[in-house]
């Protein structure tokens, strides 16, 4: 069983045309590398990431597109998301809760597939918060005199950093020159943000992981993660709904997963025994998904989503001391946090609506604005709808499609949706208020989802998409979702403009500038420009990259604003 992952993986890398080689009789493994724009963050702040994916060489790979991040204390995880990979990077944020006591915490990352080889291969970092809106913080007050030295690995510059300049004014648009570049750069990022205070968590770059990755064990592999080489991989379990057991070995049960919209987003799942998988592609965000399972005898069932997340078991970590000289600096960066937020809300939350994987076009489309009302939706499909028919099969209402040669009407085997929801049964829809449904799509020939082939869809849309009044059966279970997060644009002013720079409203970053993909440039050279804010003091400008061979990019440099 052990050698069949293997050549699955290297068949998925020839069909999807992965970069990274991969011989048919290897053991390919994979590791992640995060990167985040600084290492010490009040609470509140937004934690920016960026992951690698590579293999267990540090060469780059790109077959998972999902990376999984879990932020923990000494008990439990805090804080999950999951990634989207592209070319095997992947970029997103996290918002430090206001809750959090002031204490080291333990950043992970992982893919599904490192899930073969456990938790000793994971990805681990740790983070210092700093809560400055509590008082009753249970941490070691020392005097900066006594304190030690912060364990900060020999940082060795790999490439060229320049900037125009080494003291900037408040507002002042800069600029930062990489020079020297790998000719086989494959991916490379800039973070300016404020120094970091010097505590006791151990400081690592990708330098120092890429040595680390080299000492690292390489435990036995199992064969019971597939990567997830198109998309985020979704498993559940069916339940019997009377008896809370799972199916019985004569149940025959198919599944169907739904995202709650206006678009159709639809995915079959496959089943073996009572767990059941959904291969979907193309989701991000938190959003309603709708679950139903479809028992072919005469038991009920329901499906139950399982999460992702390993929820890795916690480690102790480094108490966090805090120096009596930071007081000033940390009630600076506090009244800067709380100003950001206050003003810069809406530009700090913007984020950028995923494209619809399903991107078929409805034969017909009706907006029943534009025709006479009825009160049932029967009236409505006879007078309006005319590629839909409701018919009586076996003492039961069903909704027939036109077929694709237009010469009669379906068996009634019809996938009905009630904004994005499948409706098994069709008196569902027959009984649905008709003044709630803005329009309805109707989609002619033959479509597969889970095993089963429906004639035709019928897709029906509220004005909300909030399918008010819509009462489901035990089979169908609606609730939240968190996909992969959606693109999150980092907020920096342009302070060319004199309006902007001469504006009154206030601008306290605290990070300067994320970039964490800059577009590989056709020389040796990038510059990328950048603009400082009203506060002052030191930051530093950190460059962290990969090239295709597997050696790292980095360098740093302090700067000052006054």
């Amino acid at each position: 069983m052990k050698s069949n992952i293997y050549q699955v993986v290297f068949f998925l890398f020839l069909w999807t045309g992965t970069i990274c080689p991969v011989k048919a009789n290897s053991e390919y493994r994979e590791r992640v590398y995060i990167q985040t724009d600084k290492n010490v963050y009040l609470a509140g702040e937004l934690m920016w990431l960026k992951i690698y994916l590579t293999d267990d060489e540090g060469k780059p790979t790109t077959l998972s597109k999902v990376g999984y991040i879990e932020v923990q204390d000494e008990e439990n995880s805090l804080l999950q998301t999951k990634i989207e990979l592209q070319e095997g990077t992947g970029q997103g944020c996290l918002e430090i809760p206001v809750t959090w006591p002031t204490a080291n915490y333990r950043l992970v990352g992982y893919t599904r597939f490192m899930n073969n080889e456990g938790e000793e291969v994971f990805y681990n970092k740790t983070i210092s918060v700093i809560n400055t809106f509590r008082t009753d913080r249970t941490v070691e007050v020392v005097d900066s005199t006594l304190a030690g030295e912060s364990k900060k690995p020999m940082l060795v510059n790999t490439v060229d950093l320049k900037t125009d300049k080494q003291v900037y004014g408040c507002r002042e648009e800069g600029m930062i020159t990489l020079d020297n570049l790998p000719a086989d750069l494959y991916s490379v990022s800039i973070s300016v943000a404020g120094k970091d205070l010097t505590t006791s968590a151990p400081v690592q770059t990708i330098q120092t992981w890429r040595n680390e990755l080299t000492l690292m064990n390489k435990p036995s592999i199992s064969s019971d993660y597939l990567p997830e080489y198109e998309g985020h991989i979704i498993k559940g379990s069916f339940v019997n709904v009377e008896t809370g057991a799972p199916p019985a070995e004569q149940d025959a049960v198919i599944s169907l997963l739904a995202f709650v919209g206006d678009d159709i987003r639809l995915f079959g799942g496959r089943a073996q025994g009572e767990e059941v998988t959904f291969y979907t592609k193309g989701i991000s965000g938190r959003e309603e998904i709708a679950t139903v399972a479809i028992g072919l005898t005469s038991s009920v069932f329901r499906l139950d989503i399982q999460s992702p997340f390993v929820n890795p078991a916690p480690v102790s970590l480094p108490t966090l001391s805090l120096q009596e000289d930071w007081e000033e600096q940390l009630l600076q960066r506090s009244v800067g946090l709380q100003t950001l937020y206050l003003f810069n809300a809406d530009s700090l939350n913007r984020i950028k609506a995923g494209e619809s994987y399903f991107r078929w076009t409805p034969d017909w489309t009706y907006r029943l604005d534009e025709y006479t009302r009825f009160t049932t939706m029967e009236e409505v499909v006879i007078e309006f709808i005319l590629p839909l028919r409701f018919r009586r099969i076996n003492g039961k209402r069903v909704l027939s499609v036109l077929t694709e040669d237009r010469q009669g009407f379906t068996s009634g085997n019809t996938l009905v949706l009630l904004d994005g929801i499948p409706l098994l049964d069709h008196e569902m829809i027959f009984r649905y208020d008709p003044y709630s449904v803005e329009k309805i799509e109707v989609y002619r020939g033959k479509y597969v989802f889970g095993g089963q082939m429906f004639d035709g869809i019928a897709s029906f849309k509220t004005y909300n998409h909030d399918y008010i009044g819509l009462t489901l059966d035990a089979t169908t279970q609606i609730f939240d979702y968190e996909g992969t997060q959606p693109f999150r644009q980092f907020y920096m002013p342009d302070y060319n403009r004199p309006e902007q720079k001469e504006s009154r409203l206030p601008d306290y970053r605290h990070t300067l500038l994320w970039l964490p993909e800059v577009p590989l440039p056709e020389t040796q050279r990038v510059s990328v420009p950048f603009s400082t804010s009203d506060l002052t003091g030191e930051f530093t400008v950190t460059i962290e990259g990969i090239t295709t061979s597997g050696r790292t990019i980095f360098a740093h440099k302090e700067i000052e604003v006054k």
